[in-house]
């Protein structure tokens, strides 16, 4: 199968800053809730509860997934015309979320329940994800102060 590049994207979290956050928004509380539901999909919010109750920091998860959701932002705008892309909001919490691959490495996954989900772009949804066979590769870094996250988007080519 040969795959074409159609964009690419990247971001750079200071992990204190989430952090402060999460210190400013406690996991029980409302504030926490509104605050990760404007960039968490569903699936990733389960994930963000399984730390919690194991009594995990969560600071690079949620770094991680923003990292992610700005990726993916980034590079749908690198080759989507503006018209036809949904507003951010629906993009981080209904098109897609990052979760682990076999190896336990982090993959996006898009969420074949958008067109149900957000039916004013389902348009966009069956032109850009499901027509091209849209794939995304998600690499994500950390070290100390600091997450790196890179993304390519990339299509079938017949």
């Amino acid at each position: 199968m040969i795959q074409r590049i159609l964009g690419i994207g990247t971001d750079i979290v200071f992990t204190p800053r989430i952090y402060g956050l999460l210190k400013r928004f406690p996991p029980n509380g409302s504030g926490f809730r509104r605050l990760t539901a404007k960039f968490m999909h569903q699936h990733e919010l389960q994930e963000l509860q399984l730390l919690i109750d194991q009594k995990r920091d969560p600071t690079t998860y949620v770094a991680g997934v923003w990292a992610t959701k700005e990726c993916v932002w980034k590079a749908l705008a690198s080759f989507v015309d503006p018209k036809l892309i949904p507003p951010a909001m629906s993009v981080y919490t209904r098109l897609c979320y990052k979760t682990k691959g076999p190896g336990g490495a982090p993959i996006l996954v898009f969420d074949s329940n958008f067109p149900i989900t957000t039916p004013l772009h389902s348009l966009f949804y069956r032109e850009v994800i499901y027509k091209r066979r849209l794939e995304a590769l998600l690499s994500i870094s950390h070290d100390k102060d600091y997450l790196v996250a890179f993304m390519m988007m990339l299509e079938d080519v017949e």
